[in-house]
């Protein structure tokens, strides 16, 4: 049994789990959320966080080595620090290492950074799969008030029941139409203007990039709206895969600010890729879903992204 099957076995059990002198895989609980952007909803879970302070031997993954291996606490010992050295001696070799269930390390600088992977070790809701969900837009509805029709009595020389009852036959219905009226013409541009650009918004949908701020968002609508008027609109189709074809997602960046993330996927749009955007472990990873049928053609543009992009772009394994 390797080690890395032996911590994540321990982290079904325990909240955090140090690997003497390397850090310490803390998990950090997330409650039931949704994500307007790629339309799903995680239930509750556990997810690994990596603090690279946490150095000390503890004394849990130790003891677990020596009783899985049957060795003595200092062959134990050996074996740890052994598998702590080959780790650091890859992460400075530039290598980019993944643990299965655990995530991705690779070395920027001299900070070890991490990738954790989608795992829930949470054991109330284990199992439970990300789900699906389609995003709804609610119109809102403005209520309209009238200031209330104030009368005035007109004397006349000789009034009658009759004459009262004559004059309110036309003037109720009159009254129904005026309001009508002034409803349909207070509605009227809110109505169309808000169809127009709701047509305009989901036209636009394959070129605004993902979370764009609303301000940025209006301003591009404005701009196509206004080159609209010269040109005609042309049909945008998402990219098709080929069945011959495979795919693979290569994350260029992780970031913690929106803003960033998306400049990113602006950037790699402008390129001519496909950009992607998924949040992972309160991170939103920027990269391109790429599709190839050879692996060396693969291999040459995985190359070339690095080059244009971060050499320290890696391939997200699910």
């Amino acid at each position: 049994m390797d080690i890395e099957k032996i911590i994540t076995e321990l982290l079904y059990h325990y909240d955090t789990v140090t690997i003497p002198g390397f850090g310490g895989l803390v998990l950090q609980q997330h409650s039931a959320a949704s994500d307007q952007a790629l339309g799903t909803i995680q239930p509750p879970s556990k997810r690994i966080r990596f603090n690279p302070n946490l150095v000390v031997n503890d004394g849990l993954l130790l003891s677990q080595v020596q009783e899985r291996l049957q060795l003595p606490v200092e062959a134990a010992k050996s074996v740890l620090e052994n598998y702590v050295s080959e780790l650091k001696d890859r992460l400075e070799a530039g290598e980019n290492i993944h643990m299965e269930g655990i995530g991705h390390f690779f070395q920027s600088g001299n900070e070890i950074q991490f990738a954790a992977a989608q795992v829930n070790y949470d054991r109330t809701t284990y199992g439970l799969p990300r789900v699906e969900a389609a995003v709804s837009n609610k119109i809102g509805t403005e209520k309209i008030t009238f200031a209330s029709i104030t009368t005035e009595t007109v004397e006349t020389s000789n009034p009658t029941t009759r004459d009262y009852g004559n004059v309110l036959k036309w003037l109720i219905p009159v009254l129904g139409v005026l309001a009508l009226i002034v409803i349909i013409f207070s509605l009227r541009d809110n109505i169309f203007s808000g169809n127009k650009k709701g047509r305009l918004r989901a036209d636009l949908e394959g070129r605004i990039p993902i979370n764009e701020s609303p301000q940025e968002r209006d301003k591009i609508i404005k701009e196509d709206s206004l080159a609209a008027q010269s040109e005609t609109p042309k049909d945008i189709e998402s990219p098709t895969i080929s069945p011959n074809q495979k795919t693979k997602k290569i994350i260029v960046g992780a970031f913690g600010e929106r803003a960033n993330a998306e400049k990113l996927a602006r950037k790699i749009q402008l390129a001519g890729y496909t950009p992607l955007s998924e949040i992972r472990n309160g991170k939103r990873y920027v990269g391109i879903l790429y599709a190839y049928e050879q692996k060396s053609e693969f291999d040459q543009a995985f190359s070339d992204i690095k080059q244009k992009f971060n050499q320290d772009a890696w391939i997200l394994t699910e």
